[in-house]
């Protein structure tokens, strides 16, 4: 149960942290490292800045998107994160460098998943992300890193909002801890008392649960609309901080980088044990979301990425790259849709009804809804074609 609360709550936890990342430097090599605008890489390349030998230097990587993508924001989404990532560089100055990953050669994005399959055999299910993830794990071999680290799991231990706080409070009898959860985070004293309010008359959904009728897309089965983080109770909090499951299992499969492996801070254990002993409210406690990870961020990251309330999208030139080969991606559709492993499993109308959107969009601009869905599936197809041929080739 969680008992870690007040005024030693941050530095136990950038204790913890800093000490994981100390060690993990001592046997890196090269010091190599993502870097977005976003409050979990930028906080673990301050901790590899703050733990670099003299002399050294970190080396970070940022995707950035062609500028002849013509990308707009979108909501609270901005298409180019790597400004901020010029921040944290000129934070650490002389430390820290941060380099643009641009897709300039056009990858396509089923081209770079199956560059991911075939030397890891992981499918290749995030082929808009393996372009660029591809190209950082390029780079840190060049450097002759042996470790490569990424911030994945930091959604977990390090900024998760803990939205389920009132309600866990109030299920263990604990009303005014409820009431303090309740009263903070983001939203005005009015919202925060409906929270409060909510959380009292209405039941939680059990983990697992869509949460509505709603699904992103009707290609062969519904997939569930995440939640906050994925949060719902205290039990699935857990399960989530100690999961290995996340958006990179094919980037940290040693198969797809020989001699490379990735080191993520936020996952080790003493990480995980001490977020887990910090009380709910305690990572509420703040006017924006992602309290806790604000409040450990000062004076480490620049205050405009601390106090930042846009999100950064990660690859969203990719349809500008797959828009630009038209024939291709229809014949592409048309191969995997006419594949024997999805007859009777797939509903063939909503990829002819994508198919007909994405001909009418334009290839610069913001891509049509469900895009990244569509370059999943077409992914995964390719990826059991290519596992039915290497598997009577293996002996299986």
């Amino acid at each position: 149960p969680p008992t870690r609360s007040g005024a030693g709550v941050l530095q136990r936890y950038l204790d913890t942290f800093d000490e994981v990342v100390g060690g993990l430097v001592e046997v890196a090599g090269p010091l190599v490292t993502t870097v977005s605008g976003g409050l979990d890489s930028t906080f673990l390349a301050a901790g590899l800045s703050l733990h670099c030998p003299r002399g050294q230097q970190v080396y970070g990587f940022c995707h950035s998107p062609l500028p002849e993508a013509g990308l707009p924001p979108i909501g609270r989404f901005e298409p180019d994160d790597y400004p901020y990532a010029q921040l944290m560089a000129e934070h650490y100055p002389g430390v820290l460098t941060v380099t643009a990953l641009r897709n300039e050669a056009r990858v396509h994005p089923l081209d770079a998943a199956a560059a991911a399959y075939r030397s890891s055999g992981w499918p290749g299910l995030a082929p808009t992300n393996d372009v660029w993830i591809n190209a950082f794990l390029d780079n840190a071999r060049r450097l002759g890193a042996r470790l490569h680290f990424v911030g994945a799991q930091g959604n977990a231990t390090f900024s998760a909002n803990h939205a389920y706080a009132s309600r866990h409070y109030l299920d263990a009898g604990r009303p005014v801890a409820a009431v303090r959860s309740a009263l903070s985070g983001p939203g005005g004293p009015v919202r925060r008392a409906l929270r409060l309010a909510a959380h009292r008359i209405r039941p939680p959904r059990p983990a697992g649960s869509a949460g509505s009728a709603r699904t992103r897309i009707g290609l062969i089965g519904a997939v569930p609309p995440r939640g906050e983080g994925g949060e719902i109770s205290r039990t699935h909090f857990l399960r989530w901080a100690t999961s290995r499951i996340n958006g990179w299992p094919g980037a940290m499969n040693p198969a797809r980088a020989p001699g490379l492996l990735a080191a993520d801070p936020f996952a080790a254990r003493s990480v995980i044990e001490t977020a887990a002993s910090i009380e709910p409210f305690e990572w509420r406690r703040g006017s924006a979301g992602r309290a806790l990870a604000r409040r450990l961020g000062r004076g480490r990251v620049p205050e405009r990425i601390r106090t930042r309330t846009t999100r950064g999208a990660q690859d969203w030139d990719a349809w500008f790259v797959v828009r630009s080969d038209l024939p291709r991606l229809v014949a592409e559709v048309e191969e995997a849709a006419g594949d024997e492993l999805v007859r009777g499993i797939l509903d063939r109308s909503v990829l002819d009804a994508w198919l007909d959107q994405a001909r009418e969009r334009p290839a610069t601009g913001a891509q049509p809804p469900e895009t990244e869905v569509v370059l999943q599936f077409l992914a995964a197809v390719r990826y059991a074609r290519w596992l039915q041929i290497q598997l009577p080739n293996a002996g299986v």
